[in-house]
């Protein structure tokens, strides 16, 4: 089963999307039963039924095809909504571990501890173990002295390792817009997080 129809089935099993789908199936089945029962007394009446019948099923097999379309299309949202939500708390809990220790970010690479949800340091798009990593140039800096804060990457999406560069960057997550969370709290994603002015 591919990755699409993985996240089409995550999807389906949501409430709302469940009952969108049954609607459509409905229309279609009760579109074929009407078809049929107008084959069978073909009357200027049932003509017009058999007409409105073979309607409803075209509409409802199309707006079927295009919700499984749009529904992976969801799923890749609300998974980049969740990182982005994850990565904000997480930017949080670490500024709040500068304001206890005079302005410096955490010295070694156990930065993920100081993280008080350890559900923040899953990303839902997340392949592996490690799904973010900590700025390695910004373990034990003084933050106070950051020039660009609001353009100064924190905690960013990641592949391999926990603490590093840019060289561990997921560039090809949540559909090649990977999301960074900067000393300021903030976080950017996709072409932001990939610009020029984001220093590392």
């Amino acid at each position: 089963m591919s990755e699409r129809d993985l996240r089409f089935w995550e999807m389906f099993s949501h409430e709302w999307a469940g009952r969108v789908l049954l609607c459509l199936l409905s229309v279609i089945v009760l579109a074929i039963v009407c078809a049929q029962w107008a084959k069978r007394r073909p009357t200027p009446v049932t003509k017009r039924v058999n007409r409105a019948a073979n309607t409803a099923l075209v509409l409802g097999i199309l707006g079927f095809l295009a919700s499984q379309m749009h529904l992976p299309c969801a799923v890749i949202a609300s998974r980049k909504s969740q990182c982005y939500s994850h990565l904000r708390r997480v930017a949080n809990d670490l500024t709040l571990y500068t304001v206890d220790n005079d302005g410096r970010y955490c010295p070694g690479s156990d930065w993920d501890k100081l993280v008080k949800d350890p559900a923040d340091l899953k990303c839902p798009s997340a392949d592996g173990p490690v799904s973010y990593a900590f700025n390695q140039r910004l373990l034990g800096f003084d933050s106070s002295k950051l020039e660009d804060p609001a353009n100064t990457v924190l905690v960013f999406d990641a592949e391999g390792k926990s603490v590093g560069g840019q060289e561990l960057l997921a560039r090809t997550r949540h559909l090649d817009h990977p999301n960074v969370a900067c000393a300021d709290g903030h976080v950017l994603g996709g072409y932001g997080a990939l610009g020029k002015a984001v220093r590392w």
